[in-house]
């Protein structure tokens, strides 16, 4: 088979053929699949392999498809893979009828044989609509460093553990209650991993309303900045200096220098906090501004 660029939406192929209970690996004759999908930008931090796409699966007739299991609930992030390893988010079960939730379960499975090999509440403090059409607490994907799988609740907290399911570190916060969607997915690269979030942990939880956060967007404590944690100790390394808009899809990269940078933005729909509208090119050692443009 010819070697091709594609656009290897690891995202797209599970959001495409995501089931509410069933987790898919589409393997057969396929030769782009990478054993190291540490994070939701792919090895190459830009969603992009070289590699064979997939020309054929079938769920219904079972072709291509190594194995199949059962989640406890629907998620909106990415399958990971780092060896023989695969790791989601999901929701937690639900035993009585009910539109909202706070708690995810984030899982661990044998890559090759689909055997759950582990499970851990990710627990969050605010509830919000189970699979929203705005994204939900499950909105982050798991992403590793090879040795660490760092759970992303949402709706208020890390949760870090080694790849046997023993807790590293954890992380709270209260998330300011002004939006719930979140499209930055967790980054790493060296020590560091990226997440998107309020920079202070002691928000009050009546700020967790749309209502009441609303009358203190005008006011900066309240944004949502890129923010580092050393994948091994959990220690926070830098705040960024810039705003990021929790609609806003970050993208890691490295420029001519070779220094690490992270590309962000503010703005869009639903008026976001965080000013000057425009982006903002951060240093990815230490979250300084290489420059703002508005």
């Amino acid at each position: 088979m010819s070697t091709t660029t594609i656009t290897k939406t690891f995202v797209g192929y599970f959001r495409n053929c995501w089931l509410p209970t069933v987790i898919l690996l589409f393997f057969g004759t396929s030769s782009a699949w990478s054993d190291n999908w540490h994070q939701a930008a792919g090895p190459n931090h830009n969603f992009v392999v070289q590699g064979s796409a997939p020309s054929f699966f079938s769920v219904s007739t079972n072709k291509n498809i190594l194995w199949r299991t059962a989640l406890p609930n629907t998620g909106q992030g990415t399958v990971i893979l780092s060896g023989k390893h695969a790791f989601v988010l999901s929701h937690a079960p639900v035993k009585q009828d009910t539109q909202t939730g706070s708690l995810c379960v984030g899982q661990a499975f044998d890559a090759i044989t689909g055997e759950l090999r582990w499970q851990r509440d990710i627990p969050g403090v605010r509830e919000i609509d189970l699979s929203s059409l705005f994204s939900d607490n499950t909105a982050a994907s798991p992403a590793t460093d090879g040795k660490h799988i760092c759970f992303v609740n949402v709706g208020g907290s890390i949760q870090t553990f080694d790849f046997d399911g023993k807790q590293v570190w954890s992380y709270a916060w209260t998330p300011f209650g002004r939006h719930h969607s979140r499209q930055h997915e967790p980054l790493i690269f060296d020590d560091h991993l990226v997440v998107v979030q309020t920079p202070h942990q002691d928000l009050p939880l009546n700020l967790l309303d749309k209502g009441k956060a609303r009358s203190l967007d005008a006011n900066p404590r309240y944004w949502t900045h890129l923010q580092s944690f050393n994948v091994k100790t959990g220690k926070r390394q830098w705040v960024a200096e810039a705003g990021t808009s929790i609609h806003s899809t970050s993208l890691f990269g490295h420029l001519a220098n070779g220094q690490a940078a992270i590309l962000t933005g503010r703005g869009g729909g639903h008026n976001p906090l965080e000013k000057p509208y425009g982006l903002s090119l951060v240093n990815a050692d230490n979250g300084k501004s290489i420059w703002n443009k508005a």
